[in-house]
């Protein structure tokens, strides 16, 4: 103990006795030793002063204790928009954040009782909706939140007549990367979850239907959805649906040739046939490509002109060979993008004219199709 302290108080030993006298139990000695060490602790090494000094420096060490926090120190703002080290949130401020950053309308169930032709869907009402759909139904989204995730459930449920169908916005499906096919029995129910890091601008989407995942059979499904596959069990083939020309189309292609490469003299008739392939199946040209090489480098005098002619007898592509270069195989690709049906006695046909006269040329060309389901 400092030796400014008073002698009767200086002269006390605050180290803990264990053999005092049992008329002063140990325990009262050692708790005084205490009470002076912290005595001493608060005052410092020259408590010298007046009773009156010493007893508003105590005092005040009290005010600080058990004063309030000034209010300029707290934050009430719910957002806790400040993000200050300077700043204590007061105890509404963090609730009021908590609920909403944490949960919120997490909480909150949304009912759609009846759907109607379109449905908006805002994240900011609840992130559960139950719906039922009365209609085919578009649905749109909104209230997402630029800077936070955003999660949305949605529990969809067939009316009693059923086959109801949703039209979707751009949403990312995770797994399938195509939009579910619901069930369509009368009381199914489907789930779907949505969700979103940055507003919107992407949206992911995971389904939870049993009618989700790769479908199969005999015959293919009513109502499809450009790019839904398809596996034919009969046929063995995988389809894959193009809304565009509202037709299955097998997802392997053919590349059917015309037979051996053809050489076209120079000395040839104006014109003559290449190639003939006939028409087996139902058929998707997707395109014809075509690989030509000549002695001579053509010209805008001196060229050979390839044309493709269907069943019909139309013409649907051609190209010419003017600037293909001396000794190099040219690669022509010609888009086509039609459709035909099986017919016997059909043909697609290669057939070549010239212009002026272009040197000796080897064709050989073959036709990119896809099966029709």
């Amino acid at each position: 103990m400092a030796s400014a302290y008073p002698d009767g108080l200086d002269s006390l030993s605050t180290s803990h006795q264990d053999n005092v006298d049992e008329i002063i139990h140990a325990s009262t000695v050692n708790d005084l030793a205490d009470a002076v060490n912290k005595i001493e602790a608060e005052l410092g090494t020259d408590p010298k002063a007046s009773a009156a000094d010493v007893k508003t420096r105590i005092a005040n060490t009290e005010t600080v204790a058990n004063a309030a926090i000034p209010s300029s120190y707290l934050d009430t703002d719910g957002t806790l928009a400040a993000d200050s080290d300077t700043k204590i949130a007061t105890q509404k401020a963090v609730k009021t954040y908590v609920d909403a950053n944490a949960g919120g309308a997490g909480d909150t169930l949304h009912t759609v009782a009846s759907s109607t032709a379109s449905l908006a869907i805002n994240f900011a009402t609840a992130d559960v909706w139950d719906i039922t759909l009365s209609a085919n139904c578009t649905f749109t989204l909104s209230g997402l939140t630029s800077g936070d995730p955003d999660y949305l459930t949605l529990i969809l449920r067939q009316d009693g007549t059923g086959s109801r169908t949703v039209t979707w916005p751009t949403i990312t499906w995770i797994g399938s990367g195509i939009a579910p096919t619901l069930q369509t029995a009368a009381g199914s129910v489907d789930s779907v979850v949505l969700f979103s890091f940055d507003g919107g601008t992407t949206v992911f989407g995971v389904a939870q239907t049993s009618a989700s995942g790769l479908r199969s059979g005999t015959s293919f499904p009513g109502s499809p959805s450009d790019g839904d596959l398809f596996y034919r069990t009969d046929r063995r083939i995988m389809y894959e649906y193009v809304a565009s020309i509202t037709s299955w189309l097998s997802l392997d292609r053919k590349y059917v040739t015309f037979g051996a490469a053809a050489i076209l003299p120079d000395g040839a008739t104006t014109t003559g046939r290449v190639g003939a392939l006939p028409v087996i199946e139902d058929v998707y040209v997707e395109t014809w490509v075509s690989f030509s090489a000549g002695n001579a480098t053509n010209n805008g005098s001196n060229f050979w002109t390839f044309t493709l002619t269907d069943p019909t007898n139309s013409a649907i592509g051609s190209f010419s060979t003017n600037g293909d270069t001396v000794g190099v195989s040219t690669r022509h690709v010609v888009s086509i993008g039609l459709s035909y049906a099986a017919s016997s006695g059909a043909f697609f046909i290669v057939s070549s004219s010239k212009t002026g006269a272009p040197s000796n040329y080897r064709y050989a060309g073959v036709l990119i199709v896809r099966s029709i389901g």
